[in-house]
């Protein structure tokens, strides 16, 4: 069985170096990907990495290697 541990908006804001603010904030307009859980908002570690990966931004000219890949 997989064990699906959520991380907290406190936990996120942490892992992302960035105000517990801001997170709600994203959360609010919808710009991070997270989960409902009642009154709770909670995120998978998964989807906050890729989602981060996302937001990459490479320099003019470079190529992108892919995921993983050295």
């Amino acid at each position: 069985m997989i064990e699906r541990r959520f991380l907290t908006v406190k936990e996120t804001a942490e892992l992302l170096g960035t105000r517990v603010s801001t997170v709600y904030s994203w959360v609010h307009t919808k710009q991070i990907p997270y989960y409902k859980i009642g009154h709770l908002v909670k995120f998978k570690q998964d989807d906050i990495n890729n989602w981060v990966e996302d937001r990459k931004v490479l320099p003019s000219g470079a190529k992108e290697s892919g995921r993983g890949g050295l």
